[in-house]
């Protein structure tokens, strides 16, 4: 096989696709991206469904790629970009079929910061957080910006919405863990307070429903971006084998998808269990992309699989297309153009 390597961008393109390994600089791990055909993830039914299950338990799940001694998660797709990010090592990277995986090594950042978490704001941005500080990664030109944190909060995790608005999560100096919906014209306001630790958050399509991943379950909530208020987290969901502190998904059915010991349990709008998927260690992120946003990628171990879903999922917004809507219907056409 061939691999073909630019110094000066850091991206790697595999030609042909043997599994090939690419060196990550002095953190002395490897990149490898698979063939495709070794997989280890099992889709199983754990009740009897009248329609189409989400998943299709007899589905292939090729291998994306595999970052050897890594440990990638906190995936992110950028729709308009048709990119899905990560983060191993407190580094950012980017994958997509074409140019393969490329290391983000945005000018403008401190030496030596580790990212903690990231979330697709903006077309090609990533608003992200690091040692109690606020970045916006421009993909890009692989600039960063410092963009302003919500006072007395410690920015542990993002979670995008539509409008180039923000949730940030984080612990407060008592302790406590706390929501504040960040926007570009408005002062942050904190919609939930008195909160224990924050491991994951998702937003229905509608932007209605909040759930969050607290302890052994998972929490809902009905939130109301335009008058900036959420109500008080209820138990939607426990799962019977321990929940992670990972993050959780939902698609546009309202079914959730929530890390658990042996892999994904996802759970009905109702939040019954229907079925599982079984990865071959804890699932340490997971998101839906692809063109259509009907690709699950979920990342275990070292590896990052993509399950093929019969639903579309809720990823970042796509600001590209909200625009191109907005201006035709400007224009009196009404027609859902890229739709």
């Amino acid at each position: 096989s061939m691999l073909i390597i630019s110094h000066q961008a850091f991206a790697m393109r595999i030609v042909q696709t043997a599994c090939t390994a690419f060196s990550l600089g002095s953190s002395q791990r490897s990149l490898s991206v698979m063939d495709g055909r070794a997989s280890q993830v099992s889709v199983e039914l754990t009740r009897f469904l009248p329609v189409l299950p989400c998943i299709e338990p007899a589905a292939n799940v090729p291998v994306s790629f595999c970052v050897a001694g890594g440990a990638p998660h906190a995936l992110q797709w950028l729709p308009d970009r048709q990119m899905l990010v990560f983060l191993d090592g407190g580094k950012q990277f980017s994958w997509n079929g074409d140019e393969g995986v490329r290391a983000l090594q945005p000018k403008g950042l401190p030496a030596g910061l580790l990212i903690g978490n990231h979330a697709g704001y903006t077309a090609a941005a990533l608003a992200s957080c690091g040692s109690s500080r606020m970045f916006s990664v421009n993909i890009d030109d692989c600039t960063a910006s410092p963009m302003a944190a919500p006072a007395g909060v410690e920015p542990r995790l993002l979670l995008a919405l539509g409008g180039r608005e923000l949730l940030v999560f984080g612990p407060t100096p008592n302790g406590d863990w706390c929501a504040e919906l960040v926007s570009d014209d408005e002062a942050p306001v904190r919609v939930l307070d008195g909160l224990s630790r924050v491991h994951g958050a998702a937003i229905t399509e509608d932007e209605a429903t909040l759930f969050l991943s607290i302890g052994d379950a998972v929490y809902r909530c009905d939130f109301d971006a335009k008058t900036r208020r959420c109500s008080r987290p209820t138990i939607f969901f426990s799962s019977d084998a321990a929940v992670l502190p990972a993050p959780i998904a939902v698609d546009t059915q309202s079914n959730l998808y929530v890390c658990s010991a042996g892999g994904i349990d996802v759970s009905d709008a109702d939040g019954e269990l229907m079925l599982r998927i079984r990865t071959p260690s804890a699932p340490t992120g997971l998101c839906f992309g692809g063109s259509a946003a009907s690709t699950l990628f979920v990342s275990s171990g070292e590896a990052v699989y993509a399950l093929r879903a019969n639903v579309q999922g809720v990823s970042a917004p796509s600001e590209e297309l909200l625009q191109r809507i907005e201006k035709q219907v400007g224009a009196g056409d009404y027609r859902h153009v890229g739709w």
